[in-house]
C-alpha cells in the first residue's frame, strides 16, 4: 500500500510470494510476477486571499503575504506564503473596489506539486478621503465698490500625494457695489482644476467672510475769498468785472462832488468821473478824490463806502503887479 505521503506520480505494484489456496501449489509453477501501477494525484486546493477592509484615499497597503485562507490540504500540511497583489494598494489608488490577487504559494509543510491549487481573489475598497476648503476673508470693502473673485482666494486642509486644486467658485452678496454696509458670507463651492480629482475626496467646504463699511469722504477745503482790487468809475458806466462767485460789482457812492473830466490812469485800468458824486468799484486800482482818507470795499466786505474828502487848502491871494514890473 502507498503511504499517505506518498507524492504524485506513478508507481509500480509488485506482485510477489503467492501463496498456495486450495488445489494451487506454488511448487507446481514457474511463477512469473508483473508489476501493476498506481498512480498518485494531485489534490485540489483551494486558496484564497482575505479581504481588506476599506482604505482612506492615499493610503499605502503592505502585504505579509499570510493574508489568505486554505482549503484542501491534507497530511496536516501547510502553506507558508502566498504572494497578494492589488492595483488598490498604492497611494495613487483611486476611489473604488480593486481585486486582491494570491499567487505564488510556497514555504509550509505542504509540496505545491502534490496539489491542484486554485487562487481565489479577495477585495479592497478605496474610500474618500475628507478634504477642507475654506474661503479667505476679505479685506473691508468701502460701500460702492465691485469685488472680483479669482478663485483662488481659499486654503486647503487635506490634499494627500502632493495634489492642488486649481481653483473653487466663490461668491458673496456682498461683492456687488450696492451691498448695504454689513458683513457677508463668502461661499465657497466647485472646486476644480490642479492635480486632485474631486471623487477622491469628500469635500468640505467652510465660508469666509467680508465687510462693507461706509464710505469715508476727505475733508472739505475751502479756498480763501480773494477780492479783486477795486477802482472808482462814475455812474452809469457798469464793468465786466464781477466777485469770485459770479456777483457783479455794485455801484457806491461817494459823498464828495469831484470833478474829473478827463481819463484817469490807474494803473491799467483808465476810469472817467464826470463831476458828479456816483462811483463804481471795479478794476485793478484805487481811484480816490484828492485827501479822500476812507478805504474802498467790495460789496462782500462792507456796505457802500462813503468817501469824506479832506478840508481844502487855502490858496495865496492873488498880487497886484508894481508899477516898476509894468512895461
Amino acid at each position: 500500500m502507498l503511504p499517505r505521503t506518498a507524492t504524485v506520480g506513478t508507481y509500480a505494484i509488485t506482485p510477489t510470494n503467492a501463496l498456495s489456496n486450495g488445489a494451487f501449489s506454488p511448487s507446481n509453477y514457474t511463477i512469473n510476477y508483473v508489476n501493476g501501477s498506481i498512480s498518485v494525484v494531485p489534490v485540489s486546493l483551494t486558496l484564497t486571499a482575505n479581504n481588506h477592509g476599506p482604505k482612506n484615499y492615499g493610503d499605502l497597503v503592505s502585504s505579509a503575504g499570510t493574508e489568505f485562507s486554505t482549503v484542501g490540504l491534507v497530511n496536516s500540511e501547510t502553506v507558508g506564503s502566498v504572494t497578494l497583489t492589488s492595483a488598490g494598494a498604492p497611494r495613487t489608488a483611486a476611489v473604488g473596489t480593486y481585486a486582491i490577487a494570491p499567487s505564488s504559494a510556497t514555504g509550509g509543510t505542504f509540496n505545491p506539486a502534490n496539489y491542484t491549487i486554485n487562487y481565489v481573489n479577495g477585495s479592497i475598497s478605496v474610500v474618500p478621503v475628507s478634504l477642507t476648503l475654506t474661503a479667505n476673508n476679505h479685506a473691508p470693502k468701502p460701500f460702492g465698490a465691485v469685488v472680483t473673485f479669482a478663485g483662488t482666494e481659499f486654503s486647503s486642509l487635506g490634499l494627500v500625494n502632493s495634489e492642488t486644486v486649481g481653483s473653487v467658485t466663490l461668491t458673496s452678496a456682498g461683492a456687488p457695489a450696492p451691498a448695504p454696509v454689513g458683513t457677508y458670507a463668502i461661499v465657497a463651492s466647485n472646486a476644480i482644476g490642479g492635480t486632485f480629482a474631486p471623487s477622491n475626496y469628500t469635500i468640505t467646504y467652510v465660508d469666509g467672510s467680508m465687510t462693507v463699511v461706509p464710505v469715508t469722504s476727505p475733508p472739505v477745503i475751502i479756498p480763501p475769498l480773494i477780492n479783486p482790487p477795486v477802482v472808482l468809475l462814475p455812474p452809469g458806466v457798469m464793468s465786466s468785472e464781477t466777485t469770485p462767485d459770479d456777483t457783479p460789482i455794485v455801484l457806491a457812492e461817494a459823498a464828495v462832488d469831484w470833478p474829473v473830466q478827463t481819463p484817469l490812469d490807474i494803473g491799467s485800468r483808465s476810469a472817467m468821473g464826470d463831476g458828479g458824486s456816483h462811483f463804481a468799484l471795479v478794476g485793478e486800482g484805487v481811484l480816490m478824490p484828492p485827501l479822500a482818507e476812507a478805504p474802498l470795499t467790495t460789496p462782500e466786505m462792507a456796505p457802500p463806502v462813503q468817501l469824506v474828502p479832506s478840508a481844502p487848502k487855502p490858496q495865496a491871494p492873488l498880487e497886484r503887479p508894481r508899477k516898476q514890473d509894468r512895461f
